[in-house]
Parts: structure tokens; sequence; C-alpha cells
């Protein structure tokens, strides 16, 4: 979905919140500012809490049209229309082959709008806008404020034009308008990005329609635990097994929740169910074997790791938790290997490397260790899973 649907996604969703019943330049200009979009590093440079409390305020005092109770579909000002249609002509001009957020904002500022006076009073002009993306090379060819190409109508609510906000495809019903959320917040969560996919995920959920609810939960449950909001996680994911009791990814993303919660027999009962359902399902005996580790159960996790990669040779997680295993029993050799064949398996694994660093490291071999501490941290284990490689590259060689 290009940042173009996304601000207007988020445009209606302003609309509906404050209970307007259309949108306006306004709305609009909160669509900018509270999405990543191509005029976000132009904005950042504003004071962007000041933006939106006066968007709220003037909201919150224009006037309202009666809306249905849910109602998904809202019209267009007058002045809307007119700020997309001058968008769409910078588009042209600058030769692009569709309109984003730039453009949109250029058009806000075309001409007077109650938007374009909320950026005025923080100093922003046309040419501002112009000459900074212009700089960054996002505009390509001269751009000067459209004269005869702005909509010469008198803006305003008397002149209402009941013309539906288009999307593409045009929305207009409550599914797919679900369906435009759900796949913003995958997206967002896709790009780690959890707290925007948090607040798309919230908003399908506050509409309480049963359609993508079940995903939704399992989302939302997946996006808590990585924020190590765990009890949240938790009853996002009994809410999913309340609707599917046989949910695998449910079982699955309480039991990781429960286990980084320290709950390590409650993290295993929820594996114990998936390989109740799915007894040849490789990953579920690999949780399991993970788990007894973290209790420290060793020699016990050894088989759920050999059963894991029985069922599925090529799966590379449970080889390396298996030279894990050998290390923490201190069976070195066996260790690398394990760990080796993780490797081949999956070259861009970095809990493989840092697993083998410690092995190396054990072997007072602390080159190789090293070495294997940086691809740890080139291959994302840092921001995936926690500082331990920092802490041992510093503990064992210093600050860089």
């Amino acid at each position: 979905m290009s940042d173009y649907a996304e601000i207007f996604v988020q445009s209606r969703l302003e609309s509906i919140a404050q209970q307007l019943g259309y949108i306006d330049p306004v709305c609009l200009l909160l669509g900018l500012v509270n999405t990543t979009n191509t005029s976000t590093p132009f904005l950042e440079t504003l004071e962007l809490e000041k933006i939106r409390r006066l968007s709220y305020a003037y909201l919150k005092n224009a006037h309202h049209l009666e809306m249905d109770e849910g109602q998904i579909d809202v019209p267009t000002t007058i002045e809307f229309q007119a700020v997309l249609e001058n968008s769409e002509w910078y588009c042209q001009v600058d030769n692009y082959h569709h309109n984003n957020g730039i453009y949109l904002l250029l058009g806000l500022t075309t001409f007077p709008n109650e938007a374009s006076e909320i950026l005025l009073k923080e100093g922003v002009l046309f040419e501002d806008i112009v000459h900074f993306f212009q700089e960054k090379g996002d505009l390509q060819n001269p751009i000067k404020k459209a004269k005869q190409k702005v909509i010469q109508k008198e803006m305003g609510f008397d002149q209402w034009n009941h013309r539906y906000m288009k999307i593409t495809p045009i929305r207009q019903h409550r599914n797919a308008y679900i369906d435009d959320l759900y796949q913003i917040a995958l997206r967002f969560h896709a790009e780690r990005e959890m707290d925007q996919a948090l607040r798309y995920l919230k908003r399908i959920l506050e509409l309480n329609s049963s359609f993508l609810l079940f995903e939704s939960l399992l989302l939302l449950g997946d996006i808590q635990s990585h924020r190590k909001k765990y009890q949240k996680a938790i009853i996002a994911y009994d809410r999913a097994l309340e609707i599917n009791p046989t949910s695998l990814s449910a079982y699955f993303g309480k039991g990781f929740t429960l286990s980084e919660q320290g709950e390590y027999d409650q993290a295993l009962a929820c594996y114990q169910k998936v390989a109740d359902f799915s007894p040849n399902d490789p990953a579920v005996y690999n949780n399991i074997g993970f788990t007894k580790l973290e209790q420290g159960r060793y020699v016990e996790s050894i088989g759920d790791f050999q059963e894991a990669i029985t069922l599925d040779p090529e799966f590379a997680f449970p080889h390396d938790n298996l030279g894990f295993a050998y290390f923490k029993l201190g069976k070195l050799e066996l260790a690398l290997e394990k760990i080796n064949n993780s490797i081949q398996l999956d070259k861009g694994n970095s809990f493989a490397y840092k697993n083998r660093a410690l092995v190396y490291l054990a072997m007072s071999e602390p080159e190789l260790a090293r070495e294997d501490l940086n691809l740890a941290e080139k291959y994302g284990y840092t921001e995936m899973y926690d500082d331990e490689v920092l802490k041992l590259k510093e503990q064992y060689f210093g600050k860089a």
C-alpha cells in the first residue's frame, strides 16, 4: 500500500474518531502528521504536538454531521477535493508516477484553508516545502505555486460536495475497511514499528467486528509480547483461543510469552497442546527443548531437539539449540559440530553465531569468537533479541 492510501485511511480514521462526518483538509493534515510518509522529514522539523493540538481543537468545534452507527465511508468537502486535485497537478509537474505525502502537503498550502492556517502558525510556506524537498532530491523539477490549476471555488461547508474519498480500490464496505487497517498493521509489524502497528489494531478492535478478529488478536499478542507487555499479550492469545480453541499459532505465541515471563511449566503445557494437535510439527519440539534449556534441563532437552531434526533435517534452529545443550554439558567438540550444521543451513542465524562464539571462548579461541560475535551483530542479534553480544564483546575484547 502506498503512503498515499495510508494517509487517506488515517484521515478517515481521524474524521470517524471525532464524529465529524466528513473529511476536510484538517483531517488530511492529521493524516500526514500521524503516519510515516514522504512528507515526514519536513513535518518533523515542526512542533508536531502543537499542530495536533490545534487540529483537534478545530475538529472538535467544527460543524458535525450526524453519523450512522458503524459508518465507515465518509464524504469529503470541496476544500478536500481542491487539495487533492492540486496535489495531483504537482505530481504531474514533477513528472512522478503517483501521488504521495509531499504533493499532498503542497496541495494543502496552495490556497487558504484551515489546515494551511494551522501550518502558517508554524511559519510554513509553500516555498519552504519546495526548497526542503528539492534540497533532499525528492522533488526533481522546478515547482511553483499553481495559479490557473487551483480550483477557483468558494471554499466551505455551504458548497458541500458528497463525493466519496477514493482509495485504490474504492472502499465501500466495513470489511474492506478493516482489511485496510489490518494490512497497514501487518506492514508496520514487519518493519518492527510495533507502536504504529498497535495503533491500527486498536482501531480494528474498537469497531467490534468479527471480521479478521482472530487474526488481529494473534497479531496483537505478538506485538504486545515484542513490547514486553506480557500480560496483555496473554490476554490477546486467550481471546484468540476462545474463537479457535485448536489454534496452533495462539498456543505457540502464548507459550513463547509465558517462557519470556519465566513461567516455563505453563509454557511447556501450551507447547504440549500443539504437539497433541500436530505431532509431526518440528517447531514445537524445538520450542519444548528450548524451554527445557531455559530451565537448565540440558540432558532432557537433547531428545526434543533430536526429534525436531528427525522430523525436518533442514530446520536450522534445533541443530543450533542441540549444540548449545552440548555446550552447557561441557561437550565442546560435539557442540561445535551441531552449531556448524545450523550455520550451514542458515548462514544468517545470528543466534547460532553467538552460541558458536561461546564455544570458541570456552575452547580458548578468542579471535574466532570475536569474528562470530561480529557476525551475530551484523545479522541483527541485538535488534532481535537483547544486548548479550555487545556485553560479551565488551567483557572479552573491551569497548570498541
